[in-house]
């Protein structure tokens, strides 16, 4: 069985119902290779139902002239001899002929030139169709292979199969992989080529040097995996990384940015005070945030009767601790975007666990 991308996933039963055969001719009479077997003429004809007859000619109508001449007919058949034994200390051979494809559209009779039986007549094994039956359904096939008999399926009889077999279709997980590691390699070797060829700096270089034509394939090359058509190999886990190269991506990152999901928080301020924005105007209202957050740590009363479900809870949580993934207890790896906003945040979260009540302020 093979299969191809069209084929979906799945399993079925295959009961095999019988093989292709090839139409064969097997001649009664036994000779000599040198003995006339043609009859009154030099020929023989080779007939099918439908089809013109096809005249054989040989040269003196030996038994290996005609072996020789309907090999090289191409007329759709060939001829063996078979050696039966040996009749006055000669070699006696027996003519079988039979057609060179299988099904039940190749049955032929081959006769001299004046339709008379060839060599006594002959015992005849008639081609036939092979078939296979699937969920209850029978499927024919002039040869042993069954083309597509599921879309994108093709299934292929030994010469002698019989019984029944479980086929299942799965992905090939792995093949994709090495596919794409094997992309990946060769464009990387690419690139590394053209810029070793291209290099132009006080230290060295490059044979072709100054070379926009080199310089623009690697572009290009770079460009087919997010290309301007809405396609990408990104969906295949083919990315450029930083340093301009190929790399298939991993498990680990997918996983990680599946795992963090588009609302996941990153610091420990509670979401009420959360410092975002970007440009001129985030930055001055992260500063007003944390000035506010400062004022509120400076005068907060020294008492702590406050109602329980007035406590901010977010300063005193490490951050990184979020939902779903336990605290270490200690700050994590900032973020290169987020530079700003840890060291903003890290005075508020070093403070000990105290009671805080949310005073407006006045600015």
């Amino acid at each position: 069985m093979s299969a191809t991308s069209a084929a979906a996933p799945g399993g079925f039963t295959v009961t095999v119902g019988q093989t292709a055969l090839s139409h064969q001719v097997v001649f009664t009479e036994a000779h000599a290779k040198s003995d006339s077997v043609t009859g009154t003429t030099t020929g023989v004809l080779l007939k099918r139902d439908g089809q013109p007859d096809v005249a054989i000619s040989t040269a003196n109508g030996t038994l290996e002239e005609l072996a020789t001449a309907i090999n090289g007919a191409n007329a759709g058949v060939r001829a063996t001899l078979v050696r039966t034994g040996t009749s006055g200390g000669t070699d006696q051979y027996r003519l079988l002929v039979e057609s060179t494809a299988t099904g039940e559209a190749q049955a032929f009779e081959s006769t001299d030139s004046t339709s008379a039986p060839l060599l006594g007549g002959g015992s005849v094994r008639a081609g036939r169709d092979a078939s296979i039956e699937i969920g209850g359904i029978t499927a024919t096939s002039t040869s042993n292979t069954f083309a597509n008999v599921v879309p994108g399926v093709t299934v292929t009889l030994g010469t002698n199969a019989t019984g029944s077999a479980d086929l299942t279709l799965s992905r090939d997980a792995q093949g994709r992989s090495d596919a794409v590691k094997s992309f990946v390699d060769q464009v990387n070797a690419a690139l590394t080529s053209i810029a070793a060829l291209t290099t132009n700096t006080t230290d060295a270089k490059g044979t072709l040097a100054g070379d926009s034509t080199l310089r623009r394939v690697a572009s290009a090359l770079q460009d087919a995996i997010y290309p301007g058509d809405g396609t990408s190999m990104a969906k295949f886990g083919v990315q450029i990384d930083r340093y301009g190269k190929v790399s298939p991506s991993t498990p680990t990152r997918l996983c990680r940015g599946v795992r963090r999901g588009p609302g996941r928080r990153r610091s420990g301020v509670h979401r009420h005070h959360r410092l975002r924005g970007a440009g001129a105007e985030g930055r001055q209202r992260r500063q007003r945030q944390v000035l506010r957050l400062r004022h509120q740590r400076h005068h907060q009363p020294h008492h702590h009767d406050h109602p329980p479900e007035r406590e901010h809870r977010g300063l005193g949580r490490p951050a990184g601790a979020c939902a779903g993934r336990p605290s270490s207890g200690s700050t994590p790896r900032s973020r290169p975007r987020s530079r700003r906003l840890n060291s903003q945040s890290s005075w508020l979260t070093s403070q000990p666990r105290l009671p805080v009540r949310i005073h407006p302020v006045r600015t």
